[in-house]
């Protein structure tokens, strides 16, 4: 691992040379790339941030613009409605940059609370001899913000203490099968999920019926969670209390996640915006340092930060009220079969996109996967 002084700017070079790495050679007829990043937090100067006269929209545009049927572009981050205030407004700049930039987004897994995850994995590859596979890859603490990847300048150099880890990808003259091989084996996990998300996000926009199951599916999800909280309020107990509490803050951050994945942003959108006006979401942050499955350690956590029982009760009735008030207005207006007219410009341009070249990319990408399974075998 390196470590990035406040000061320095060298996690912001190592995320560059490491996507460059992959893109820098001009495509031959048979080649494929994926590109797959994932942050907390995106903020759009970040995605602006230069080095050597580079940087990371540019590149990813770059890499898309002309090649849309063989390129693939992944971002796996935070619905921007989980954050408050500004941090909401410039997270949402930056994944309609990205959107434009035709990248494939994932906000929603009901497995999920909040994506922590920071990296970039990169794959390159020939679909005709796959001992020509390459990888890049980028991990580490680092949001993609000003001060994760670099330093503030505004006031002296002022940035975060972080610590990263890059590799750039070999040229194809440079590598060897058992190196190749090997890289193939390792990339198996991030294929499956690239595979997964794109399978999603194609059948939300492509396929009616699809939509329809995901829709009915995670709304019954969600209703069967509240049912859980109302449970556990009826209970008298301060260690339940204050776990209902917390899973009431936990299941409305996903409620909010859970919108904002669906197509449709004109709805979507006016959606989360009355939510949002009734009950502000609680820093997600705060929420995940409360969480206990410990029923002593949630007594002790309620006693400690001064809760008493019917504050509990009344803070989790409002947040499960204001979860029903948006699955409500989901269920009235929401209509999947219509859902294409509530698109915005950036999304229709997108959804284009998807018609389009969305099938030829699960095809690359089934492709890859059967030949990284073969290949791990070995």
């Amino acid at each position: 691992m390196i470590v990035k002084q406040p000061e320095a700017d060298n996690a912001l070079k190592g995320l560059l040379e490491s996507l460059r790495s992959i893109i820098e050679c001009k495509l031959s007829e048979n080649d494929v790339i994926i590109l797959y990043f994932s942050s907390h937090i995106i903020t759009p100067q970040a995605l602006s941030l230069s080095h050597s006269c580079i940087n990371m929209l540019d590149l990813i545009n770059k890499a898309v613009k002309g090649n849309e049927d063989r390129v693939i572009c992944v971002v796996r981050t935070n619905a921007p409605a989980v954050f408050r205030g500004k941090l909401g407004f410039l997270h949402k700049q930056a994944i309609e940059l990205l959107e434009k930039a035709y990248c494939y987004l994932k906000f929603y897994n009901r497995s999920q609370f909040i994506n922590h995850a920071k990296f970039f994995i990169g794959f390159r590859y020939n679909i005709n001899y796959f001992y020509y596979f390459l990888a890049a890859k980028y991990y580490g603490s680092t949001n993609f913000t000003e001060a994760g990847l670099a330093k503030y300048t505004s006031l002296g150099k002022k940035g975060n203490y972080e610590e990263f880890y890059f590799r750039r990808a070999k040229a194809y003259n440079e590598i060897d099968l058992r190196r190749a091989l090997h890289a193939l084996r390792n990339a198996l996990y991030y294929v499956d999920e690239v595979y997964s998300i794109l399978k999603e996000r194609i059948g939300l926009y492509t396929d009616t019926t699809f939509l329809k199951q995901y829709y009915a599916t995670h709304l019954e999800n969600l209703k069967e969670h509240i049912e859980i909280i109302d449970r556990l309020i009826s209970g008298t107990t301060l260690a339940r209390l204050f776990q209902a509490y917390v899973n009431a803050q936990v299941l409305y951050i996903q409620t909010l996640s859970f919108i904002s994945d669906l197509p449709g942003r004109i709805l979507t959108s006016k959606v989360i915006e009355r939510v949002m006006r009734e009950v502000e979401p609680p820093d997600p942050l705060e929420v995940e340092a409360l969480m206990t499955s410990d029923e002593k350690f949630a007594e002790i956590l309620a006693e400690r930060l001064g809760f008493e029982g019917e504050e509990l009760r009344h803070q989790t009735q409002m947040y499960i009220r204001t979860i029903n008030y948006a699955l409500g207005m989901l269920y009235e207006e929401y209509l999947p079969r219509e859902v294409k007219k509530y698109f915005d410009d950036v999304e229709e341009s997108f959804s284009k996109y998807i018609e389009r070249y969305g099938g030829r990319h699960l095809n690359l990408l089934k492709h890859l996967w059967d030949a990284a399974r073969e290949y791990s075998r070995e």
